[in-house]
């Protein structure tokens, strides 16, 4: 995490220097994504449409297209969250699950723009975490019946 800060002893999450880079780097983001990214309810404790608390569920990666697709089930259960990385540079994945109570749930999550690239890093309850890199991110949000 760059902008997002974590204390190492209270785990409380500090966002404000996140939020402030967020808009000072709006013009480096796809529009659509910079909505998503600078919207509150998807980082919130309380947040219907949050990746807090939500669980990995699915992951996909595409050879030829390079994409990478993410799939999460909401922290309430009635929602999946999907995120599809297109032209993907690189992805790194450093998780470690043993299904532990909240061993897989998603903490803090970060986007950051660099050189025409998209970084979104998301950091699990255990510390582990996915880092990817492309031109774009595509958010969807499904409701469960």
């Amino acid at each position: 995490m760059k902008y997002v800060e974590i204390d190492a002893q209270t785990g409380e999450v500090f966002w404000d220097d996140y939020f402030e880079y967020l808009r000072s780097a709006r013009q480096q983001f796809p529009s659509d994504l910079y909505s998503y990214a600078v919207n509150w309810d998807h980082y919130s404790l309380d947040g219907t449409n949050s990746l807090h608390d939500a669980w990995l569920v699915g992951a996909r990666f595409a050879h030829k297209a390079q994409d990478v697709t993410l799939e999460f089930l909401g922290a309430r259960h009635d929602r999946k969250i999907t995120l599809r990385y297109s032209a993907v540079e690189s992805y790194a994945l450093d998780l470690s699950v043993e299904y532990r109570s909240g061993d897989r749930d998603v903490f803090v999550h970060e986007f950051l723009a660099d050189k025409g690239l998209i970084s979104h890093e998301i950091v699990f309850s255990n510390r582990k975490s996915i880092v990817v890199r492309s031109r774009n991110v595509m958010p969807t949000i499904d409701v469960l019946s």
